[in-house]
């Protein structure tokens, strides 16, 4: 009988640590991602680069005028004092085949100013004119997603366009924010 307590004692304190082991590693998992995204490994390389946020508040209300929004400046001062000090992720998604290297560039920025729809993100940072790097695209509790695009259907005869289209046509709808 002393040895079933024993067993018992013993595999309610084993479940109690890995119950409690496994609440530390889900509060402490670095390993999880912003963002998941499918490539073909031997045609395209991933390069991964962590900046600031450096738009300002004049080029964003100029971004605006472009795109025939009437927001004031101020608007915009608030907006950028949003994303004061925060980081953003660059993912370049190039050819390993090509030279020179055409890219498709993904960009994830912290939802700092807690956009609930796509429609009001894209109100503030929407770009109305080709060959862009930050098209906004999707976004989620935590982050703000944006793409680049392949180009302003310029033909430079050396098919950059298109193989950036190549890898946009792999990259893109296999996107998913965690």
């Amino acid at each position: 009988m002393k040895l079933i307590y024993q067993i018992l004692i013993t595999l309610v304190i084993i479940a109690i640590i890995l119950f409690c082991s496994k609440i530390y590693f889900w509060q402490k998992d670095e390993s999880i991602k912003p963002l998941n995204y499918s490539t073909i490994a031997d045609l395209i390389l991933v390069s991964k680069k962590i900046t600031s946020f450096e738009r300002t508040a004049q080029e964003l209300f100029s971004l605006a005028q472009e795109c025939d929004k009437k927001q004031p400046i101020e608007y915009f001062e608030d907006l950028v004092a949003k994303f004061a000090k925060s980081e953003k992720i660059i993912y370049r998604f190039e050819s390993a085949n090509a030279n020179p290297t055409p890219h498709f560039i993904v960009t994830l920025l912290p939802n700092k100013a807690n956009y609930s729809s796509l429609a009001e993100f894209r109100n503030d940072f929407e770009l109305c004119h080709a060959a862009g790097e930050t098209y906004p695209k999707m976004l989620n509790q935590n982050w703000l997603l944006f793409v680049s695009s392949c180009g302003s259907g310029y033909d430079d005869k050396l098919g950059l366009s298109r193989a950036c289209d190549e890898i946009k046509n792999i990259i893109e709808p296999s996107l998913k924010l965690n």
